[in-house]
């Protein structure tokens, strides 16, 4: 993983990507996700500032759920997923290293930690032939 970007961002800042809600002062986190040193993810996370005073300190190449639940006790023990189908533009393409148009998969999730507050908040671009999608649904 490598950390693009992590800025403090306010509700309403013109730095906050519109399909999120914060709601408070939340770290905005932009990674790329690699796999063999290719591109395989685009991340943009906000996580309040509440939850992890000090996160922009952290070593965010690796697992930011491990982070969260280590140094914060803040572990995620549910989340809210929504797949979405997505054409790559020209800004991601480069990116993600494919050709504009490429088929991706946009994921936008909401995670909560033990007592049901949304910890996160998460888009992720996936590119469509680098995944292999699994999901396990329990009642």
């Amino acid at each position: 993983t490598r950390l693009i970007d992590i800025a403090l961002v306010a509700p309403h800042s013109a730095r906050v990507d519109t399909w999120a809600d914060i709601t408070e002062a939340s770290y905005r986190i932009e990674r790329l996700r690699l796999g063999d040193d290719r591109p395989m993810a685009l991340d943009v996370a906000y996580i309040p500032s509440r939850v992890a005073p000090g996160l922009e300190h952290r070593n965010l190449t690796g697992s930011l759920y491990e982070i969260l639940r280590d140094d914060y006790k803040q572990e995620i023990v549910s989340a809210d997923d929504q797949l979405l189908p997505l054409i790559v533009d020209p800004a991601l393409a480069a990116a993600l290293e494919v050709l504009p148009g490429s088929a991706a998969i946009e994921i936008r999730r909401l995670s909560f930690n033990a007592r049901s507050e949304n910890i996160e908040q998460l888009r992720t671009v996936r590119v469509g032939d680098r995944w292999d999608f699994r999901y396990t649904l329990r009642a």
